[in-house]
C-alpha cells in the first residue's frame, strides 16, 4: 500500500513497542545492581538454569539443551552461527 506523503504527516505515528514493567521487574533490577555482580552474578545463572529447565519441557530431545546468557543480540546471533558449522 502506497501512502502518499502529504498524508503520512496527518497520520498518527505507530508507536515502537509498550512495555508492561511492574514494580516486581523494578524491584528484581534493583536488587541485582545492589549486588554489584551485574554480568556474572547468581541472577545469570538462575536465568540459564530456568530458561534451559524451560527448553527441556518443550524439546524432543531434553538431554541436549544447554543455555548461556551472552551481553548483547549480536553476541547471541554469532554464537547461533557457529553452532551451525
Amino acid at each position: 500500500m502506497l501512502i502518499q506523503a502529504s498524508r503520512l504527516k496527518q497520520m498518527d505515528i505507530i508507536p515502537y513497542g509498550t512495555q508492561k514493567i511492574e514494580e516486581e521487574d523494578v524491584a528484581a533490577v534493583v536488587n541485582v545492581l545492589r549486588t554489584g555482580a551485574l554480568t556474572q552474578g547468581s541472577s545469570v545463572q538462575e536465568f540459564e538454569n530456568t530458561f534451559s529447565d524451560f527448553l527441556k519441557n518443550v524439546s524432543n530431545d531434553p538431554s541436549e539443551i544447554y543455555s548461556l546468557a551472552v551481553n548483547n543480540g549480536t553476541t547471541a546471533l554469532h554464537l547461533c552461527a557457529l553452532a551451525l558449522v
